[in-house]
């Protein structure tokens, strides 16, 4: 006699056949990734209209607006003319070269010339971009960039080169023990230029060490030299305009509350780490405008009690860049909702008399109006703030008259 084996029943409640009593096992499921999940819920947003209709995102005209001329990015692209001067070692040979550099970056013997050589050596060793659409590595999950990669495709040999011996990661590692604010100006700002090229030509390698990045930018600007905090503003722009808004905006918050509750290093003055910190608020307010509203509505809340501690904090004279660049943040919110009283029921606690003086910043960046479009206007008023905060951040205190906080 054949046996026919006996299946679970899946079918519903009164179905033919099933018994009402027949309890059905969950069928496995592999847990939710939260990360994941908001990379995916993210990806499917394009950016806010306040910061899409821009006529350009290219992260070449980011750097070019700057005001005067870029020193560290001159230095970055005359590597170029200087590569006649220096040796690039044989295919075969290019596994030791690597470690070498790897070794001196450890030992902090590296010089000028060995970090020349190895920003060649990542140029020359390029890592194919990522195409997951959720992806948060630094070329942007949607877009290809001009500046983080190119998309050719990945040789065997350089795949190789970067996995062999977890050779990327201990040259990360290395070069983040090796950007210490004491080291001298030229080592940091070449240190600096190794760190770009691997973001241009080695970005889907650095998924998940964006934080480490984000620290590092803050720490590094302990030195106070003009040409390193120059470098740090143009990577914070480019990481801003690239890197997805909310994985973004999650990790620098992030990044900037860890720093502020750092020790204060001995010998630095408390007017450097306002700048510093003054740096990451503006970075929050560069991501801000890239939200959508509603997604904005939801991160606000997260980001409540750093940016009301921010716009009140009178610990110091220099916690004047700290206050200005809450405000530009919180001016890049309105931009993005266009709804004052909805920002200030999201950023609720805030005192009346910051709230009368946010009211007059929105009026002075004409980003009051809900009925119409707020066009570009407000958003350029905001951009040149933030860059005034930025030659604010990097040169010692000097108080504005002309700035409402005073």
């Amino acid at each position: 006699m054949r046996v026919t084996p006996k299946l679970i029943s899946r079918t519903a409640s009164g179905s033919s056949g099933a018994s009402k009593n027949t309890i059905v096992p969950p069928l496995p499921k592999t847990p939710v990734n939260k990360s994941a999940a908001i990379m995916r819920k993210a990806a499917l947003f394009q950016d806010s209209p306040a910061y899409s209709n821009k006529t350009s995102t290219s992260l070449l005209d980011i750097i070019n607006r700057r005001d005067g001329d870029n020193v560290w990015w001159n230095k970055r692209m005359s590597l170029s003319n200087e590569r006649s001067t220096i040796e690039v070692a044989e295919p075969s040979d290019r596994k030791d070269e690597l470690n070498a550099h790897i070794a001196a970056l450890e030992q902090g013997t590296a010089d000028v010339r060995v970090l020349k050589e190895l920003a060649l050596f990542c140029r020359e060793s390029h890592v194919n971009e990522s195409n997951s659409p959720v992806s948060p590595d630094f070329s942007g999950p949607l877009s290809p960039s001009p500046l983080f990669g190119n998309s050719q495709s990945l040789s065997s040999s350089s795949s190789d080169l970067w996995n062999q011996d977890k050779a990327f990661e201990r040259l990360f590692s290395a070069l983040m023990q090796y950007l210490e604010p004491a080291r001298d100006t030229s080592e940091l700002e070449y240190g600096l230029i190794v760190l770009w090229e691997l973001l241009d030509h080695q970005a889907p390698l650095l998924e998940g060490r964006e934080a480490d990045i984000f620290a590092a930018l803050l720490r590094v600007r302990y030195s106070a030299h003009a040409t390193v905090m120059q470098a740090t503003t143009t990577f914070r722009d480019a990481l801003t305009s690239r890197i997805e808004p909310v994985y973004g905006l999650t990790t620098m918050h992030a990044s900037i509350r860890a720093f502020r509750v750092l020790p204060l290093p001995a010998l630095i003055d408390v007017e450097i780490r306002n700048g510093s910190y003054a740096f990451g608020l503006i970075a929050l307010g560069k991501f801000i405008l890239r939200l959508p509203a509603e997604v904005l509505e939801d991160e606000l809340p997260r980001l409540k009690a750093t940016l009301t501690s921010a716009l009140t904090d009178t610990s110091s004279e220099s916690s004047l860049n700290v206050r200005e660049a809450a405000a530009a943040s919180i001016t890049a919110a309105q931009l993005v909702l266009r709804d004052e009283a909805h920002l200030f029921v999201l950023l609720d606690g805030l005192p009346e008399d910051k709230k009368n003086l946010l009211t007059y910043l929105f009026d002075k960046h004409g980003c009051r109006d809900t009925a119409g479009d707020i066009g570009q206007t407000g958003v350029e008023k905001l951009e040149r703030e933030m860059r005034r905060l930025d030659g604010r951040t990097s040169t010692p205190l000097r108080p504005s008259t002309g700035s409402p906080f005073v």
